[in-house]
């Protein structure tokens, strides 16, 4: 399963701290902290910067208009079926950021989190 959701410059912010687990207050009750060790960024090795330097990098590099309400940044959540078995779930995303990267550029890719921590 797939969803998309749009996100302007002043939201973005709060998307990436929920998705690198920098923000201090999640209230998503779905989260158990004591697995968050365990989330890993496939993106990590193509795009090093801090998510939010990066954002600023690539929109400075590309033609955005200087306004508000202008979605700069999309958030995929892709979540593995149920008959992916556990040992090859890692296999699954990598495919799935593999294919991402491809469709919409590895260069627009700000970050590929895994969260293991969510029920």
């Amino acid at each position: 399963m797939a969803h998309v959701q749009k996100f302007t410059a002043k939201q973005a912010g709060h998307i990436m701290a929920h998705c690198d687990r920098s923000a201090t207050n999640i209230s998503n009750e779905k989260i158990d902290r004591n697995r968050t060790a365990l989330n890993y960024n496939l993106a990590q090795q193509q795009q090093p910067m801090k998510q939010s330097d990066f954002m600023k990098k690539r929109l400075s590099e590309i033609k955005v208009q200087k306004r508000d309400d202008v979605n700069v940044m999309c958030d995929w959540v892709i979540t593995a079926p149920q008959d992916v078995q556990k040992s090859h779930s890692r296999l699954f995303f990598e495919s799935a950021y593999n294919f991402m990267a491809e469709r919409y550029g590895a260069e627009n890719v700000v970050s590929a989190h895994v969260h293991m921590d969510e029920t």
